[in-house]
């Protein structure tokens, strides 16, 4: 849609419709625009006004600020919130299914809003947590506003916690744990016992009984499945969207990937990147994000590659955390870009 300038110079001859729109557009922004203060028959006035408009993350902005994404219910150590806006622009509502085998908080899922999904994990206790959620939401909150606050009261919690007490109390002992604990970090040693230490309450009390309402609202179209990431991904067919998050492994360097018992090794994400040529042959679109390596690009440098840098969360000191380079990685054509998210 573009203006088409007619009569004399310094005129322009614009629709009412199209007057309107400018002005409805600009005004969700905040912008101090009235038809009255705006000759739109001044070409020079015109095109600074179209030039706004034509921005589409400008667009893109009046709509988030009109319906923000929701928020996923758990915090989680290697979340891509902050990432989003990086990931966004891969996202179509026309794909058949959203499918994420390592879904952790699901912050990506939460912020595309897909009509149907695969949502899965190999961490049992976080895939109850959602499946409880999802059907249960009222009784998971009342259970959760029982429970007293504090760090005695955590180290309560966090010894009754097993993955065998019925499955809303151990839903209800894993997001407690979960809000209340260091980082968002959920660890266990070698014996399954959850072992990661208070973290205060810097991360805010429990959400309120609606946001879990909501929650589940969005998860009523996820199928949330404990499988591991290969059953997964063989279930995708062409249409089908995947998003790929696996733990960050890197030879010869520390990275922290090890979230419970079951360990995601450089074998496995080998393993992974093979399996996106069968994808791609299947006609499936997919979007990796992993930690920027050279060993990583090298695997993967068939695909397109872009780069994103974010902020870590594992360090306990938030001066001491440092921004780290990202890759994305996918089949789906885009125009090369480079984001900078922090």
């Amino acid at each position: 849609m573009a203006p088409a300038e007619s009569g004399a110079e310094g005129e322009l001859n614009l629709s009412l419709e199209l007057k309107e729109l400018l002005c409805t557009n600009l005004k969700k922004l905040g912008v101090l625009v009235y038809t009255c203060r705006i000759n739109f028959n001044n070409v020079n006035q015109c095109r600074i006004v179209y030039f706004l408009y034509s921005f589409s993350w400008l667009n893109n902005r009046a709509a988030r600020m009109e319906h923000p994404p929701l928020k996923p219910f758990l915090r989680w150590a290697g979340s891509k919130r902050k990432l989003i806006p990086a990931l966004m622009p891969y996202w179509s509502g026309e794909y058949a299914r959203y499918i994420e085998p390592f879904m952790g908080s699901a912050s990506y899922f939460f912020a595309t809003e897909p009509n149907s999904a695969i949502l899965s994990d190999q961490n049992e206790c976080l895939v109850n947590a959602f499946n409880v959620i999802k059907h249960h939401p009222r009784r998971l909150y009342n259970q959760l506003a029982k429970l007293p606050r504090g760090e005695a009261a955590f180290y309560e919690v966090r010894a009754a916690y097993s993955p065998n007490l019925p499955k809303i109390i151990r839903a209800t002992y894993f997001i407690y744990l979960n809000r209340f604990c260091f980082n968002g970090l959920y660890r266990t040693n070698k014996s399954g016992k959850f072992n990661v230490p208070y973290g205060a309450t810097k991360s805010g009390d429990i959400p309120p009984l609606e946001h879990f309402y909501d929650v589940s609202k969005r998860l009523s179209v996820a199928s949330i499945e404990c499988n591991d990431y290969w059953t997964v991904m063989e279930q995708a067919t062409s249409g089908d969207f995947i998003y790929i998050d696996p733990p960050y492994i890197i030879p010869n360097k520390r990275v922290f990937s090890e979230y419970g018992a079951k360990v995601f090794d450089w074998n496995d994400f080998k393993r992974l990147v093979a399996l996106l040529d069968v994808l791609d042959q299947r006609g499936v679109k997919f979007l990796l994000s992993y930690a920027d390596s050279s060993e990583a690009v090298e695997l993967l440098s068939k695909w397109s590659i872009s780069y994103s840098s974010a902020y870590r969360t594992m360090s306990g000191n938030a001066k001491s955390r440092k921004k780290e380079s990202e890759l994305i990685v996918t089949n789906i054509k885009l125009e090369e870009k480079k984001y900078a998210v922090g």
